[in-house]
């Protein structure tokens, strides 16, 4: 069984609740839910009021009038294809991070975070000032970092389990070059602690009314330095799918090779990291998994 779909319609959250749905009518047991996709909790306000500065929005003056139109020329525009004048072309690589190493990693930075992190906020941190290492910018240039939130319980009034689309959102951080690489890790995650605390409902729909007024913006991470998409833990449940013949004996989730976002992926044991990488690159990131996980 393969399915496809496109992020602009549903995210990961919503992806998994579908194939739970329609692994329960193949078994002849019936939905498990009634899918809601009511999205009218997202429309912007009328008139639209936004209240912050977006950096999470990018400027497209080659879009549609209507940003909501996909069309070849926005997809283009959006979802920027790098090549290089060599030839070279991207390609996929996973790196596993074991759940010792995640619990190495996060405890490596607690001693300067003073409220504590997450796995996600070390790991996030951690892929961040590793890129920056090999960038070419200057100590006084800004490194960005986009990374993706789920807003189910964030907007208000929240979403409840039965919601099925995508309701997601980019939180932006960013640090000076010199800052990101010379200070402990524990300052990455602070700012990028900062970037998830500023994602309030006030925020989401200051967001959206800046969509409203300006239509040539666009959500994308093509912008920023680093762009990650953590998939759910729910994601595993893909091998407690029963279509009626027992649980599968793999599930893969193919990844688009020509989109530059990090992947964070739930695995057993822990959490595989795919980057797109050049060939050249490859060497560069040979150290990627931290040192004290092979101690």
């Amino acid at each position: 069984i393969g399915v496809l779909c496109h992020h602009a319609i549903t995210d990961a959250t919503s992806g998994i609740s579908f194939l739970s749905n329609l692994a329960s009518i193949a078994r002849g047991a019936g939905l498990l839910f009634h899918p809601n996709s009511d999205r009218s909790v997202f429309k912007a306000r009328h008139p639209p009021q936004p209240s912050f500065p977006h950096h999470e929005f990018i400027h497209h003056p080659n879009l549609d009038s209507s940003r909501y139109a996909i069309t070849l020329e926005s997809a283009i525009c959006v979802g920027e294809r790098s090549k290089r004048a060599s030839g070279e072309i991207k390609r996929r690589k996973a790196f596993h991070f074991s759940f010792e190493t995640l619990t190495h990693l996060k405890n490596s930075v607690l001693a300067s975070v003073p409220r504590g992190c997450t796995t996600f906020e070390a790991l996030a941190a951690y892929v961040w000032r590793y890129a920056a290492r090999y960038s070419k910018k200057v100590p006084e240039e800004t490194s960005r970092l986009r990374f993706v939130l789920d807003i189910r319980r964030t907007v208000q009034p929240p979403l409840d389990a039965t919601f099925v689309g995508n309701a997601i959102y980019w939180a932006h951080a960013e640090m000076t070059q010199r800052d990101l690489v010379g200070e402990p890790l524990g300052a990455a995650v602070i700012e990028i602690q900062r970037a998830r605390a500023q994602i309030t409902d006030e925020y989401l729909r200051s967001g959206w009314d800046f969509l409203e007024e300006n239509r040539d913006f666009w959500y994308s991470s093509g912008n920023c330095d680093v762009g990650i998409n953590a998939w759910p833990r729910a994601m595993l449940g893909a091998r407690e799918l029963d279509f009626g013949w027992g649980k599968p004996c793999r599930a893969v989730f193919p990844l688009d090779p020509e989109t530059s976002t990090v992947m964070f992926v739930p695995v057993d044991g822990g959490i595989d990291v795919s980057l797109c990488l050049f060939p050249h690159q490859l060497e560069q990131y040979s150290d990627f998994v931290p040192t004290f996980a092979k101690q």
